[in-house]
Formats: structure tokens, C-alpha cells, sequence
């Protein structure tokens, strides 16, 4: 059966055309790894668009009141927080705490989280590069405990 166009049907396919086209160029706006959460749109991407995060990625290792912690923090990149609506380049810690017999008190270096999960995680937010510092939120642990 051959398709048939009337000249009336003909102006409704180009607005739903137009309409598709404006709908489909509606980029992510995206923004300076420390710009203010508050004041950008959601779903933006706030980008590590300098590299500030990278020169901290690695593994350290320290000793605290007798026990063992190393950290092993890596760079995610477009990391969604649900909470704020919006998308960060992150460093993301993981981490062994072993006491001085070594055996091991918390280790989240295998946990595998949800994309939501709070617990146990630490994410960091953004920098301070006239300090060389960055800053992180910790979701603490048992019932919050650290939080």
C-alpha cells in the first residue's frame, strides 16, 4: 500500500521533526570541578576539566594508634549523586584497616556498593588548590558510625 501525504499532514510532520531535533540537541551543561552544586542545574556535569584530581590517585599506606590503613583511591569519572541530581568527576577511597596482629578489622577494597550506597563510601566533593587539599564526604559505617 503506498503511503499517502496531504499537504495538511504535511506541516504536522515538520513540527514533530522540529520538535524531535530540539529535543534531541539539549546538551548536559557541564561546569569547573569546584563550581557550587546550588547554584547549577540538575543533571549537570561538574568536570575535573584541569586534572586537580589525578595527582592524588594511588594507594598509601599509614599506621594509627597500632592499626594498619591503606587507602586506595581512584578517579571516577561522571559519578552520579542522586542526592544533589548531579554528575562529578570524583575520587572515590577504598580501604584495609588491620590491627597490629594483622587481622583485618574493616576492608572495603572488594565491596561491591550500589549505585546510591552511602554506607561505607568516601567521595570527594571538591578542592581547595590554594591549599592542596580536597575535600570528601564519608558515609560512614555502622549505623552511621563516622558519618
Amino acid at each position: 500500500m503506498p503511503l499517502i501525504l496531504k499537504k495538511e499532514n504535511m506541516k504536522n510532520i515538520k513540527h514533530l521533526i522540529l520538535f524531535v531535533i530540539v529535543i534531541s540537541c539539549k546538551a548536559q551543561q557541564i561546569f569547573p570541578l569546584n563550581t557550587n552544586f546550588e547554584e547549577i542545574p540538575q543533571g549537570s556535569y561538574i568536570k575535573d576539566l584541569n586534572n586537580e584530581l589525578s595527582p592524588y590517585v594511588g594507594e598509601y599506606k599509614t599506621n594509627f594508634q597500632g592499626n594498619e590503613i591503606k587507602l586506595f583511591i581512584i578517579k571516577e569519572t561522571m559519578k552520579f549523586f542522586k542526592s544533589l541530581n548531579i554528575y562529578q568527576d570524583a575520587l572515590s577511597i577504598r580501604y584495609i584497616v588491620k590491627n597490629s596482629t594483622g587481622n583485618i578489622l574493616q576492608d572495603t577494597q572488594n565491596m561491591n556498593f550500589q549505585p546510591n550506597q552511602l554506607k561505607h563510601t568516601i567521595y570527594s566533593r571538591g578542592t581547595y588548590p590554594d591549599k592542596n587539599t580536597i575535600w570528601f564526604n564519608y558515609g560512614g559505617t555502622n549505623c552511621k558510625v563516622g558519618w
